[in-house]
């Protein structure tokens, strides 16, 4: 569905402006009863973290310790020291997080791994949309007497997202208000709804602040009795290349 596709990429901020984003910095906070389960309380709490598309790499800041950042790349996630030193890292960390004891506990590259791709997805996704090769397809529906409609994506294997196939409904504007999709570090066998709450729009882009990740009960539908992950952003600055 063609035409869902830009009307999802124009309320955002439009195709041309989100090409031009160069970065993204923002404080953030993390947790839910997924981190909980893997012994990691309190993975993100009002840290500074930035995001530089043209790398596609975030930072955070502190990280595991006060005096530690933590880096994401799609193929290696790693720790700096105040000097700037290379305290841990991990190359190919999706394979990582398939493995036997990711579902018993995960250490400070798991969480880096996990926390990385969700930030990515929660601040980025119209973006994501502009790329090329996304596929398309999509119908509208009715939900509570509220109509939505939806498009199911293909994205590129080379971008940072939990799943490349997705569903992604919109109220009538076009603004995104959640994504249903299996994750790939949890081997697709349980899927999920993201919801997508709070937009801002910062020099022209919108962003929605508030996300929560629930399981999906069917048709899209969160289980909202179970919070499995939450993301909050605040003072969210962009920076543009010129036009």
């Amino acid at each position: 569905m063609q035409a869902l596709h830009e009307r999802i990429l124009r309320a955002h901020g439009g195709e041309e402006r989100w090409r031009r984003l160069n970065r993204v910095v923002s404080t953030a906070s993390a947790g839910g009863s997924l981190f909980l389960a893997h012994l990691q309380p309190r993975p993100l709490r009002e840290a500074e973290i930035a995001l530089e598309p043209g790398r596609c790499r975030v930072s955070i800041a502190p990280f595991a310790r006060d005096d530690q950042v933590g880096v994401f790349e799609p193929r290696r996630v790693w720790i700096l020291d105040d000097d700037g030193r290379v305290v841990g890292e991990r190359g190919a960390p999706g394979t990582v997080t398939r493995s036997l004891r990711h579902w018993m506990v995960w250490d400070s590259l798991d969480v880096l791994f996990v926390l990385g791709v969700s930030i990515w997805q929660a601040l980025l996704l119209p973006l994501m949309l502009a790329r090329s090769g996304v596929v398309v397809d999509g119908e509208s529906g009715r939900e509570e007497g509220v109509r939505l409609d939806w498009m199911d994506v293909h994205l590129p294997g080379d971008l940072p997202v939990p799943a490349p196939e997705q569903r992604l409904y919109t109220d009538p504007t076009g603004a995104l208000v959640r994504a249903e999709y299996s994750p790939v570090v949890w081997g697709r066998m349980i899927r999920v709804v993201q919801t997508l709450e709070a937009p801002e729009a910062v020099e022209g882009l919108v962003f929605p602040l508030r996300q929560n990740l629930y399981p999906c009960m069917g048709a899209g539908q969160p289980l909202r009795t179970t919070r499995l992950a939450w993301l909050e952003f605040g003072d969210l600055g962009v920076t543009l290349a010129a036009a």
